[in-house]
């Protein structure tokens, strides 16, 4: 008897000090440090910026990043952001790829401290977020578009339109990409993301026992009739103040969350989200570049087929001629992998160094990520870049993890407000930011 209770004793020592081993004593240093960290975040606070806690960002001089909200929010996931014109603040949040989303509105209280409330729940994959030219605010869901009257506290949906084909099916692989993202253009009409199903349109098959890939050609997700990898118009019927079921714009563009239109000239801009692997590589950091592509109504843009200045993806070479009078190529490219997300002309009095300029926010989590560019812009609202892939202005630059201090910033969706300030969302860091002037 004493030598078994002598072994449970021995046993338990050993578990006590392999739990030791295991937990490091800095972890719970690190549970106090998150306490005493900006709701709730990986984010120390270096002072303030404007209204906001500061953090630590490598931005120029005149420019510092505050947080607005965090996980002590209830933020799991933000996607997009919208600033309204009575100070509260629209956040869509998926909460998960696999749980139901959410509308949060943020509200200062009279501290001056913003609460969040969860207006709409139950939603699914809600995305693009924007303040329509009639006042409505327009959200997007993996399936539909709806609005709502901010300023009516009922907040009674209505359907601009359904039945997108982005549904996440369990027991099925999921769709690459079921955001719809949107915007407006220069007259009122919606325009539409529909990302491709897959990477490169590889369909997964049974040769002799084993599970390889085809690339076929056509592309089933390319056809004339499929609504994925393109952009689509919406357009507001002006007799009855209907929307017009979906008409297709372009084609040939495999994930399209960066858009903008240029308030002068009406140029449609995208930013493409590229496929992830070349040929048998996946995430080179030269292979293949993300693109800047001016959207015309009618145009191929070259997915899957052809990538970056019309050259042919190694699975459709000697299969597909990848040239200008069959696919419309870019009018510039970006780095590999930088990911594009929220991009807008900058028009806002805060900050005339960015006055006419185009800003990108590059999420991406490989080296050539987690920035916000800037872009010179010719007339026509071209971005003006070098030769290359090469971005050389930054409004924040390359923004690694430090110790203690912040963790690698990843912005995503972005939105200027009616004084100038950017706001912006990193979802994998569960904040709301917002990029204001230092005074300096």
């Amino acid at each position: 008897m004493h030598g078994s209770i002598r072994l449970k004793t021995v046993c338990l020592n050993l578990i006590l000090a392999m739990l030791t081993i295991a937990v490091p004593a800095h972890a719970y240093d690190l549970g106090k440090q998150l306490k005493s960290n900006i709701y709730g975040t990986a984010y120390k606070s270096i002072g303030q910026c404007g209204d906001f806690p500061r953090v630590s960002a490598p931005t120029p001089k005149w420019a510092c990043v505050g947080i607005v909200a965090g996980p002590q929010h209830g933020l799991k996931m933000p996607r997009e952001v919208l600033p309204l014109k009575d100070g509260s603040i629209l956040v869509t949040d998926m909460v998960g790829w696999k749980r139901a989303g959410k509308l949060w509105r943020l509200t200062r209280d009279v501290n001056g401290k913003y609460k969040a409330h969860a207006i709409f729940t139950g939603l699914k994959h809600p995305s693009g977020l924007r303040m329509g030219p009639d006042g409505m605010v327009y959200i997007g869901e993996e399936h539909r578009i709806w609005s709502f009257d901010p300023n009516n506290p009922k907040l009674k949906k209505t359907i601009v339109v359904t039945g997108l084909p982005r549904k996440i099916r369990p027991g099925k692989p999921d769709h690459y990409h079921p955001i719809s993202y949107f915007i407006f253009n220069g007259v009122g009409d919606i325009l539409l993301n529909l990302g491709s199903y897959d990477d490169r349109c590889e369909r997964r098959v049974a040769v002799k026992g084993k599970r390889t890939r085809k690339f076929p050609t056509p592309c089933p997700s390319d056809k004339a009739s499929n609504m994925e990898a393109g952009v689509w118009k919406i357009t507001r019927i002006k007799t009855t103040g209907k929307w017009s079921a979906p008409e297709r714009y372009a084609r040939g563009l495999r994930n399209s969350i960066a858009m903008a239109v240029h308030p002068e000239t009406g140029t449609i801009l995208q930013a493409e989200n590229n496929v992830d692997r070349w040929g048998g590589t996946i995430h080179s950091p030269i292979n293949p570049p993300e693109e800047f592509n001016v959207i015309v109504k009618g145009k191929h843009y070259g997915w899957p087929y052809c990538i970056g200045m019309n050259r042919a993806l190694p699975e459709y070479q000697r299969r597909v001629r990848c040239n200008a009078a069959k696919f419309e190529p870019p009018i510039s490219l970006l780095p590999a992998h930088s990911s594009p997300f929220g991009m807008a002309y900058y028009q806002g009095a805060l900050f005339p160094e960015l006055k006419g300029k185009l800003i990108l926010a590059l999420h991406g989590w490989q080296p050539n990520g987690h920035r916000i560019a800037i872009f010179d812009t010719d007339a026509q609202g071209h971005p003006i870049k070098a030769k290359g892939q090469k971005i050389d202005q930054f409004l924040i630059g390359n923004w690694k993890a430090k110790t203690r201090l912040r963790p690698r910033g990843r912005p995503g969706g972005l939105m200027v407000d009616g004084d100038g300030g950017i706001w912006f969302t990193d979802y994998k860091n569960h904040t709301v930011m917002v990029i204001q002037r230092t005074g300096e």
